[in-house]
């Protein structure tokens, strides 16, 4: 028992490439949640539409045509009397109206603002990409903690395993010395109180494994109950220097990058409400058709068709100073952009600090941890074999297999703690999502 218990706890400390092939690695988890998660599918949705919008027909750079038709017909009863005595009464009288036209229109010259316009266009385009990178990072972050959540999950579902396996042994053997009258009553029924108290951890285990395969499923946008296996070791990267993470930020931050944006777009829209002060030119022309013919009246058939074109010269006068609330406004909120990009900025620089002071604090505990888990191992191979010899007394035994239980699951959760500082410092550093950068 000794040697599968060594190979069995060996499978805990070894990082590596995962071991079978069936099983749902890290990356095809995040693979899987970038092409069918719902948030980042809404994301990408999001930017199709800026990108349709981001056009210069759509800043007012080019002309509208307008297509115009009509017809209309009249029954009347006309009575008519002349200068010369002569009366004309119809009853009965139709007439037919029809109308076709081409109409364009054209604006040449709009303060500029159709250059801001296109620019506003293209500044919200470049947000919404942004906004899809933030979308599929923090999607990438929550499926990495999920997925690491399993794996850490399993590994203490196996430690509990082991813990087991010693409680049934201790069980054994205060069963055979009860029935040899070698120890109470009492010392034999604490030996199964113990041993159904580890099976329970075992229960709650498997619990929070089948919570946390749930949730990744509902990331992955799959059924709840999918089943899957995990690769069941954690590969801490090479150790993460402080000031190479933290230069990325002013430039790989996309929290940062995205309120960058919204400063700029209310930078222009100062100048966009500045234009609808200045004077408008529009290039008009227009082809039309009329014919009409009536039963009653001096003309009886007309018909005219022609081109008719100019230009329109619109200037702005006074609309109830609605112009320079406008740009009060814009300017409040140009102001405002400003403040949140500096505090966005102080907010995640102290994000990162704490982050990273707590990855540093976890390093070192691990190391620290390592060994008082291999010691207490150690402890617990000699508490077993004094314990079957008689040398140790249950209680005594039951203290070094819950100091050394405690100890292992200290060790596995300061690994996955360590694992989520990583994927924290990452994504401050915009670095998680490089990988599958769209």
């Amino acid at each position: 028992m000794k040697i599968r218990l060594y190979v069995l706890l060996g499978l805990f400390w070894v990082s590596g490439p995962a071991w079978a092939q069936d099983y749902l690695s890290a990356e095809d988890a995040i693979i899987l949640a970038l092409d069918n998660n719902f948030s980042v599918q809404a994301a990408r949705n999001e930017t199709q539409i800026s990108q349709n919008n981001f056009s210069r027909s759509n800043a007012g750079f080019l002309p509208r045509l307008d297509l115009t038709a009509s017809y209309s017909r009249s029954v009347t009863n006309q009575q008519s009397e002349f200068l010369d005595g002569r009366e004309q009464n119809v009853n009965g009288a139709q007439s037919n109206r029809r109308q076709a036209g081409l109409e364009m229109t054209w604006t040449l010259f709009d303060g500029l603002g159709m250059f801001r316009r296109y620019r506003q266009f293209g500044i919200n385009n470049e947000q919404t990409q942004l906004d899809l990178k933030i979308q599929m990072q923090s999607t990438i972050s929550s499926v990495m903690r999920t997925y690491y959540a399993i794996v850490q999950s399993e590994k203490s579902y196996r430690v509990l395993l082991e813990n087991i396996e010693y409680s049934r042994e201790r069980y054994r053997i205060a069963q055979d010395r009860y029935e040899l009258g070698a120890i109470s009553r009492l010392d034999f029924l604490r030996a199964q109180v113990d041993l159904n108290s580890d099976s329970l951890l075992l229960i709650d285990q498997q619990q929070s494994i089948a919570e946390n395969k749930a949730t990744l499923n509902q990331l992955l946008n799959q059924e709840a109950t999918t089943s899957f296996e995990v690769d069941t070791s954690i590969t801490l990267l090479p150790f993460l220097e402080y000031d190479a993470l933290k230069a990325g930020l002013e430039t790989q931050n996309y929290e940062i990058l995205a309120q960058r944006k919204n400063r700029e777009n209310a930078q222009l829209q100062i100048d966009i409400d500045k234009a609808n002060r200045l004077p408008t030119i529009d290039f008009t022309a227009d082809y039309t058709y009329n014919k009409s013919i009536s039963d009653a009246g001096f003309v009886i058939s007309s018909r005219n068709y022609g081109l008719t074109y100019g230009f329109n010269f619109t200037l702005p006068l006074l609309n109830g100073f609605n112009r320079r609330r406008d740009i009060q406004n814009s300017r409040v909120r140009l102001l405002t952009e400003e403040q949140r990009s500096k505090g966005l900025k102080n907010e995640i620089e102290a994000d990162y600090a704490i982050a990273y002071s707590n990855y540093l604090q976890n390093r070192e505990r691990l190391d620290f941890q390592r060994y008082t888990t291999s010691v207490s191992r150690e402890n617990l191979d000699i508490a077993i074999e004094t314990f079957k010899l008689g040398g140790l007394s249950a209680i005594d035994f039951r203290d070094i297999q819950r100091t050394y239980l405690i100890s292992l699951v200290e060790f596995l959760n300061l690994e996955y703690q360590i694992k989520l500082d990583e994927i924290a410092l990452l994504e401050i550093a915009g670095e998680l999502i490089k990988p599958y950068n769209p």
